[in-house]
This record gives structure tokens, sequence and C-alpha cells, in this order.
């Protein structure tokens, strides 16, 4: 009994599928094409959370970089202060032409070296200046 009745389904199935193939493969392409671009949408959303998260990464490193760029300036200017007003006092202080002579280079040479810090750091280590 069981056998006819599965005889029966499968040639009504075969009967439907001849009468409506075109149908039955419009809707096969369409359900494929639906679960495709649900991979495909999964795959955009990750690129696009990767991407993002690089892109706030290199946003961290540029504000960085500008903040220790920033404090190195600072710390380079508030080093000239300091040597300025140091060869000042000691181009004040100094008795002789030769020592006003020598004070007033250690000034150009400060001066000169205003925007590199190794230099300046140099020149005041053979000021006797350690740290500012």
């Amino acid at each position: 009994m069981n056998l006819l009745k599965a005889k029966k389904y499968w040639e009504l199935s075969a009967s439907f599928l001849r009468n409506h193939w075109r149908a039955v493969v419009v809707l096969g392409a369409m359900a494929i094409c639906y679960f495709y671009g649900k991979n495909v949408q999964k795959k955009l959303k990750l690129d696009h959370d990767m991407a993002k998260a690089q892109w706030r990464k290199e946003r961290d490193q540029i504000e960085n970089s500008y903040q220790n760029e920033i404090q190195k300036r600072e710390k380079s200017r508030k080093a000239y202060e300091v040597a300025i007003k140091m060869a000042e006092e000691k181009k004040a202080k100094s008795i002789t032409d030769l020592e006003k002579k020598k004070a007033e280079d250690t000034k150009k040479l400060i001066k000169a070296s205003k925007n590199n810090p190794e230099k300046l750091d140099q020149i005041l280590k053979d000021l006797g200046i350690e740290e500012v």
C-alpha cells in the first residue's frame, strides 16, 4: 500500500516538474543566489570591520606621533630659552673681550641649533647643563 502511494506521488511530482520546469529552475537559481549573497554579505561585513579597526589604529598612531612631536618641540623650546638666558648671563659676567666673544659665539650656536634638539643637547652638555 505504501509503495503505491509513493509511486503515485512520484508520478505527480514528475508530471508537475515536466510542466513547470522553468519555474522550478528559476526558484532554484533564486535560492542559490540568496544563500550565496548571504555569504558574500558576511565576508563584506568582516572586511569592513577589519578596515575600520585598521583606520582607528592608524588614527591613534598619527595622534600619538603628533603629541610626541609637540612635546619634543616644547622641551626643545625650554632648553633653548634656558641656554640663551645662560649665555646672556655668562656674557654679562665675563670680564675680558675674549670671554664676551666666546659667550656671543655660544649664543649664536644655540640660536643656530634652535630646531635641532640633538645638536642643542650636545651644546648644552658642553656648557655643563645636563637636563632642563
